[in-house]
């Protein structure tokens, strides 16, 4: 963490061959020329967490990204960078904001399986969204917590015929909500991991459906 991306910082990721996960904070001022990467740099680096200026960075790297999370900063232009689609093809999951979702996600992110939007309002965006085609398995939505049990997201599946559910927050608990395709209620799941690193594991393998006895859930989870 830092209160300027100083480029000696740069230097100094760049020089670690064993890095697997990066997360650079939003950070004001950035360095300027932006930084540039050796093309040989990051050959292990499989997790981004940078503001949407950054990542640009990395894409001409050996860095084989699967699990990206975009922030934007206080550029407005941030999510109009040059960006190299072909390079983003290794990316499964995707965690932004409905601003950066409502580019071009099939034509950046060809693969993309996993999209977490992580605005309170996601869930009014996600019903009136109208997204390309694409291979989108899971849709979640952790901050977004609609009022009622009956949430219309047939259009969504409609949409998206690869679609295998949508989620989002359930009151005050960690416990979530997941509408899978075809079903007339939701299923409520618990993680495995901590709060707010979901992004970072497997969406079917690290969630359990809990067991509710007359004073809570059964299931003992550990982070």
């Amino acid at each position: 963490m830092s209160n300027c991306l100083h480029p000696d910082i740069f230097r100094f990721l760049e020089s670690q061959t064993s890095l697997e996960t990066i997360h650079l904070p939003l950070a004001s001022p950035i360095s300027d020329p932006r930084p540039v990467f050796s093309p040989t740099s990051f050959p292990r680096l499989k997790n981004l967490m940078a503001e949407s200026k950054l990542i640009p960075a990395f894409l001409r790297t050996s860095a084989r990204i699967e699990h990206l999370r975009v922030r934007l900063g206080d550029d407005t232009n941030s999510t109009s960078h040059d960006w190299d689609d072909a390079s983003m093809s290794s990316v499964r999951t995707l965690s932004c904001s409905i601003a950066y979702a409502g580019k071009s996600l099939a034509t950046r992110f060809p693969n993309l399986e996993w999209l977490e939007l992580v605005d309170r309002n996601s869930a009014a965006f996600l019903q009136r969204w109208n997204p390309e085609t694409h291979k989108l398995r899971g849709i979640r939505m952790p901050h977004s917590k609609p009022d009622g049990d009956h949430i219309d997201f047939s259009s969504v599946f409609d949409a998206i015929p690869t679609l295998e559910f949508v989620e989002h927050g359930y009151k005050s608990t960690t416990a979530v909500k997941r509408w899978y395709r075809g079903d007339s209620s939701p299923t409520i799941v618990q993680w495995l991991c901590k709060l707010d690193k979901e992004w970072l594991v497997n969406w079917e393998k690290d969630v359990v459906v809990p067991s509710f006895g007359p004073v809570g859930p059964l299931t003992q989870l550990q982070a």
